[in-house]
């Protein structure tokens, strides 16, 4: 009887342990772009550009916590998960170091080189969804979000 209260005991015990130890999702692999409900609401040749600039993102996360964000502009960094936030730091734009790439833009276009020098120091802070499936990326200038999802799932 002491044998088989102490195995039922054992057996609940490892039931419990085990529906306890829900595997967290990870970031690592290949991200494509899935939606972002700011594009609806654009509209003209702009907007245009931007929806084929957006749609054509795509994100990896490496093991050695390095990413890369490809599309029109590619860029480079650093990334951190903490639960369910994903922090990236941009290291490199278009291969060239933050500062290079400023110079760039100095040149081409001082507005832009405004915005870009205002945001080159923020992190962009996404959220990845209690499944790992989707990504979701907050524009840091407040204005929206773009959803990623697992490549080949």
């Amino acid at each position: 009887m002491k044998k088989s209260l102490a195995f039922s005991v054992l057996s609940v015990a490892l039931v419990l342990a085990a529906s306890g130890c829900k595997k967290a999702p990870t970031v690592e692999g290949k991200w494509k772009f899935k939606e972002s409900a700011s594009l609806s609401k654009l509209t003209g040749a702009q907007a245009e550009m931007a929806k084929s600039f957006i749609k054509s993102m795509a994100l990896e996360f490496k093991k050695d916590k390095k990413y890369s964000m490809s599309g029109m502009v590619p860029m480079e960094g650093d990334w951190t998960l903490d639960d369910h936030t994903v922090t990236m730091k941009v290291t490199t734009i278009a291969g060239m170091s933050k500062d290079q790439a400023m110079q760039m833009a100095m040149k081409a276009s001082p507005a832009q080189a405004k915005l870009l020098k205002s945001q080159q120091d923020k992190p962009t802070i996404a959220t990845l969804s209690e499944d790992g499936k989707t990504l979701t990326l907050n524009d840091t200038t407040g204005k929206g979000s773009v959803v990623f999802e697992r490549d080949g799932e």
